[in-house]
């Protein structure tokens, strides 16, 4: 076969391999892939409650572009924020971390609640979801986005 040829068969190759459904191109998550991710979701509860790092401790969780709730977008953007909102009696609980590979990376679907802890009696502010893109970079698994969606309280329930 000629140096052409080659060059042709590699070419188609390549093309048909690069149109291979999205979910062909994702492998499953590695065990220490699981343990990364679910760090980082803690590293982001710490820095936001604790103020750490002035703010950079949750740009730190976030690609370069990271986007909070489609209005913040980039570090310096989630620093500042992380600023104004960071530190104080205030607590982030996340659980029921559920994280499914994707052509883009891993979608990961999670629980909040964040609470006042200023007095013996911890009380709830918030309740709701986080709905994550997370893509893993040379520094490690990072937040690309991050939608929170509060969950308004129910009524309480009538008396029987």
């Amino acid at each position: 076969m000629s140096k052409g040829a080659v060059a042709v068969v590699v070419t188609i190759l390549a093309a048909l391999a690069g149109a291979a459904p999205a979910a062909a191109q994702v492998s499953a998550l590695a065990s220490q892939d699981y343990i990364e991710i679910h760090e980082l979701y803690a590293r982001y509860n710490h820095a936001m409650d604790l103020g750490i790092g002035a703010g950079q401790g949750v740009a730190d969780t976030f690609t370069e572009d990271g986007v909070l709730n489609k209005t913040t977008v980039g570090r310096q953007a989630l620093a500042e924020l992380a600023r104004r909102a960071g530190g104080g009696p205030r607590r982030h609980i996340t659980t029921s971390i559920v994280l499914t590979p994707t052509a883009e990376g891993v979608k990961g679907v999670a629980y909040y609640f964040l609470v006042d802890a200023s007095s013996k009696e911890f009380n709830l502010i918030q309740g709701g979801q986080y709905d994550d893109l997370i893509v893993k970079t040379p520094k490690g698994w990072r937040f690309r986005t991050r939608q929170t969606i509060p969950v308004a309280p129910a009524a309480p329930a009538a008396p029987r």
